[in-house]
């Protein structure tokens, strides 16, 4: 539980910065933000003047930042320029879509990952582990968005197998979750490599197989003891090999 209160107590400078970059980015860009918001209509400086007093503008800047965490802190995040819409209604309609998407980029990187992960741990070294290898480099190298733009002009544009953009099909999801998984699928495939190497060298591991070893050599060279027998298995496969004791001299 005090570590737990640890984390949540460190993460609240964080996330004060991050609150305060977002809002200072607003007032370092260039333009007034009235004037943005009433672009292209025919304005007067009064209706101008009208929507800076409206939105706040003419107040000081720490001002501004705390009505802007009181609003954070209840919930609203604002309205949006071009919709007039609450900025947590837009967030909200496309939660939907968000998830699918991210549910088929998770499944497209343990297909993926696992499975290369898996051969590559259990044959380190072998062709099969460089060419899982050279899969995971390249996943990490290229990027997502890249990768997205070469399967768009291939499999789109030039072979018109998937659809380049969102039509409401499920073929319209192959290619965000390719290119998204792809990259989360070489991260998968290291994770799970080293960790089967590490699990081959652990020393149980290492235990089992010699004693399996021993357990093969004592059942093909004679049969050991009997269950009745209250023997050890080493003991009763080493009596049952040795050869018998020369008799003593009288």
């Amino acid at each position: 539980m005090g570590y737990v209160l640890r984390r949540l107590a460190a993460a609240v400078p964080v996330l004060l910065g991050v609150t305060l970059v977002a809002f200072l980015l607003i007032h370092v860009m260039p333009g007034d933000p009235a004037q943005i918001i009433l672009f292209g209509a025919q304005t007067t400086p009064e209706q101008i003047a009208g929507l800076r007093d409206q939105l706040g503008l003419n107040d000081p800047l720490w001002l501004q930042y705390v009505e802007f965490l009181g609003r954070l802190l209840h919930g609203d995040l604002g309205t949006s320029y071009l919709t007039q819409n609450p900025v947590s209604f837009e967030l909200f309609s496309r939660l939907p879509s968000t998830l699918t998407l991210t549910v088929a980029a998770m499944a497209v990187a343990v297909v993926i990952g696992v499975p290369l992960g898996l051969v590559a741990g259990m044959w380190p070294g072998s062709v099969l582990d460089r060419i899982a290898r050279a899969l995971s480099f390249l996943g990490v190298a290229v990027p997502y968005f890249f990768l997205a733009l070469l399967m768009v002009l291939v499999l789109s544009v030039q072979l018109g197998a998937l659809p380049a953009i969102d039509d409401g099909t499920p073929q319209a999801l192959v290619i965000p979750a390719l290119s998204l998984g792809w990259g989360y699928s070489a991260i998968l495939t290291r994770l799970v490599r080293g960790r089967i190497i590490d699990e081959y060298r652990s020393e149980y591991v290492s235990r089992g197989g010699r004693a399996g070893a021993r357990s093969r050599a004592c059942s093909s060279a004679t049969p050991c003891a009997t269950p009745r027998s209250r023997r050890s298995p080493r003991s009763a496969c080493s009596s049952a090999t040795s050869s018998p004791a020369p008799p003593s001299p009288r």
